[in-house]
């Protein structure tokens, strides 16, 4: 697993500790009012400073006095702002939480979950927030459990109960959140499961493409036709890089699914068009596809002789990208993963009605 290009903040924790490198986990709580970062947001603060942002301004620089204090006394300290800054106007309760050596195999199998897209979340129980009881809940046992998986979980600090698990994220809405009951205040948050980009293509474009959404918190996986563009060495920020001679049955040996988003930049029309028959079948949540409008034409004439309805190709995004005038790889793939996140967050639609 890496590090840096799958943004898993959960897996760099668990590398500080076992460097025996003292840690400070910052987490927002609760907020209320409007704000940069809502709940769940992290950062991690060590004798070297900080490895993230909660949201910059005021509110950052108050947290980071607090987490070198933190720091420097080896104490949990819990840190309400209330006030306006660069990063909003409103409430936000904050943990400077001090990690211990024995947490980091927690950490290591909340990354390795992470890694493999499988459901969970930290409980903390913030009763006492100067000694805050922490926890991991997942929905399935790991895929390569330590050597003392079994004593781990009898100390209570890892639990897999698939149905507690739904049951705690139906009444977070799937989000950050403290709930109150019986006098405990547990704060549940999902792991971040990151969305995963797939490029079908490993030319120039795709390249630059993988670095920038690897840098914007995307899984990146690439397959290309041809051996010498599907290399680690060629990607190395991404999750799996295969080589698949004439991009046969892409669906089942890539396993995509609807959390999936899919761009297709090929190095030919033909490919392109043998790759986009496919993914249309895999309801992939973003299908995308680089070229013009009269590759387009083309690729969608045949398509439809095909059998394809109208109604499918219209949810194919080509040319891909937002309308921002780009020309060169990089310009491309700021077009497209700005498109992409778009998508994510709902707000592609009106932007597109406003260009």
């Amino acid at each position: 697993m890496t590090t840096g290009n799958l943004q898993n903040l959960d897996w760099r924790i668990n590398e500080l500790l076992a460097a025996n490198t003292p840690c400070v986990l910052l987490t927002v709580l609760e907020t209320q009012g409007s704000v940069a970062r809502k709940a769940g947001t992290r950062a991690i603060f060590t004798p070297a400073g900080l490895e993230g942002t909660v949201g910059g301004g005021l509110f950052e620089a108050r947290l980071l006095e607090e987490a070198s204090l933190s720091l420097r006394t080896q104490t949990t300290r819990l840190f309400t702002y209330t006030g306006g800054d660069d990063a909003g106007r409103g409430k936000r309760v904050s943990l400077c939480e001090v990690l211990s050596q024995s947490s980091k195999r927690l950490f290591y199998l909340a990354a390795q979950s992470i890694q493999a897209s499988l459901p969970g979340a930290w409980l903390l129980d913030v009763t006492n927030p100067t000694k805050p009881k922490r926890s991991l809940l997942l929905a399935h046992k790991p895929l390569v459990v330590p050597t003392d998986w079994e004593s781990l979980q009898a100390t209570q600090l890892v639990s897999v109960e698939e149905a507690r698990l739904s049951t705690l994220l139906q009444k977070t809405g799937g989000k950050a959140q403290i709930l109150k009951e019986n006098g405990v205040h547990l704060y549940v948050e999902p792991l971040k499961i990151p969305p995963t980009l797939l490029l079908i293509g490993g030319g120039t474009v795709a390249l630059e493409t993988a670095t920038l959404a690897a840098h914007c918190g995307f899984v990146v996986d690439v397959v290309d036709s041809r051996p010498d563009f599907a290399t680690k060495e060629r990607f190395p920020m991404a999750r799996h890089v295969q080589h698949l001679p004439e991009l046969s049955d892409l669906v089942k040996a890539l396993k995509i699914s609807q959390a999936h988003y899919v761009v297709i930049m090929t190095h030919s029309h033909e490919l392109d068009l043998m790759a986009l028959a496919q993914i249309l079948t895999s309801h992939a949540a973003y299908i995308g596809m680089l070229g013009g409008s009269a590759k387009r034409q083309l690729i969608f004439q045949a398509l439809r002789q095909e059998g394809i309805p109208q109604t499918e190709l219209a949810c194919v995004h080509t040319p891909v990208g937002l309308n921002i005038g780009a020309e060169t790889p990089a310009e491309i793939a700021v077009a497209i993963v700005a498109e992409i996140l778009a998508q994510r967050t709902g707000t592609l639609a009106q932007l597109r009605a406003q260009s």
